[in-house]
């Protein structure tokens, strides 16, 4: 099933669930079917806003959820700086 496809039959499983009024996120999606996306549509996280985060964590803090350590973010900017940007531009 592709991508597409999924996204349609769990948005039906949540409007057969939710209230009767549509929801914020059905609204959503029918305003952009058969919209393409343009280069105005793309947000571009850049490298420097990235390090700038990176730089202003609390290395003295505990752990994130996710296990890691701000420290060793701190430690690893230089590293992680450029798959970071990559990721948080594919996810937005």
């Amino acid at each position: 099933m592709q991508s597409m496809e999924k996204t349609e039959v769990l948005n039906t499983f949540y409007v057969s669930v939710s209230a009767s009024k549509p929801s914020l996120l059905e609204s959503q999606a029918s305003d952009t079917r058969g919209k393409g996306w343009s280069e105005e549509d793309v947000v571009l996280v850049e490298e420097n806003q990235v390090r700038l985060y990176l730089s202003k964590l609390d290395i003295h803090k505990s752990m994130n959820p996710d296990g890691m350590h701000t420290q060793v973010l701190s430690e690893l900017t230089d590293v992680i700086v450029r798959p970071c940007s990559i990721i948080f531009e594919q996810s937005l």
